[in-house]
């Protein structure tokens, strides 16, 4: 059938239908329930505000969003699988409630993180950027909004998490080309809410900014260093090629790290620009 509109009304359903030009979810609308649909469409599901939406449990497809939330809105959004030629999970305004265990795929950008949200234990794969996010505020940040929330696994994308100018913390990054690049921060304040960033081609990569307080396993490289980097209180682990590479890179600076290696290097340090690199570190080889 044709696109939806839910403009207003309260504890209405609509279950196990196909629906072909999308979903409007408008701000007279409450305790709506949508669930076991096929929702296809440009924007295929898109949030206009409403309080206590339950959308659980249905496949839905977008060319622009897959799930857009675009005003203000309150509700739970599990288990489905979202995704879209662009975005699958376009956040835009303050989403009250969970969002969590679903699937974010096949995107350009699985989720673009441009508003703090609840986001837990959900699955974002087999995008060309897994996570995108803009925020730096510790308040706001990913995985900081919500420290009770379960990490998101993000894996099988070309860049787990593309962060600009931005901070996160608590997340499960494995098995990408790159895990994360871009600005910022990655971690946060201890290793009690530490990424686990592992089985990655390069853990971190093309990143200008403080790496502190992560765990660094099974990657071929765990962390590719940029010049007047700042890597803090990291634990690196079974790195396969090098813990830290330091490649014509200048004022690198390495304190208080544990590493660990049966092979490769835990430290590699090439070319003859190489300067000013500090480095206070334990290192157990074996």
């Amino acid at each position: 059938q044709g696109g939806l509109s839910i403009n207003g009304g309260s504890s209405g359903q609509v279950v196990h239908s196909s629906i072909s030009g999308g979903v409007v979810a408008g701000a007279g609308a409450s305790d709506w329930l949508l669930r076991f649909n096929q929702i296809s469409g440009g924007v295929a599901l898109r949030i206009d505000g409403g309080s206590a939406w339950n959308v659980r449990d249905n496949r839905i497809t977008g060319d622009a969003a897959g799930l857009r939330i675009a005003q203000a809105a309150t509700g739970v959004f599990a288990d489905n699988v979202i995704s879209a030629r662009t975005v699958a999970l376009d956040i835009l305004a303050v989403f009250g409630g969970a969002i969590e265990r679903n699937d974010f795929q096949g995107a350009v950008t699985g989720v673009n993180y441009g508003v703090a949200a609840n986001l837990s234990a959900n699955r974002i794969h087999g995008n060309t950027i897994g996570v995108a996010s803009g925020i730096d505020n510790p308040a706001q940040a990913l995985g900081f909004f919500n420290a009770s929330a379960l990490p998101n696994q993000i894996y099988g994308n070309v860049t787990g998490v593309l962060l600009t100018n931005a901070r996160v913390q608590n997340q499960h990054i494995h098995d990408n080309q790159a895990g994360v690049a871009g600005s910022g921060r990655v971690g946060g304040d201890s290793l009690e809410l530490a990424n686990l960033i592992e089985g990655n081609a390069t853990g971190i990569g093309n990143f200008s900014g403080t790496i502190q307080f992560n765990r660094l396993s099974a990657n071929d490289t765990a962390i590719a260093a940029t010049s007047e980097q700042r890597i803090l209180h990291n634990l690196f682990y079974r790195n396969s090629g090098f813990g830290v590479l330091i490649d014509g890179r200048n004022d690198v600076r390495i304190f208080n790290n544990t590493f660990y290696a049966p092979q490769g290097d835990n430290l590699r340090r090439v070319k003859s620009v190489v300067e000013n690199a500090h480095i206070v570190a334990a290192i157990d080889q074996h």
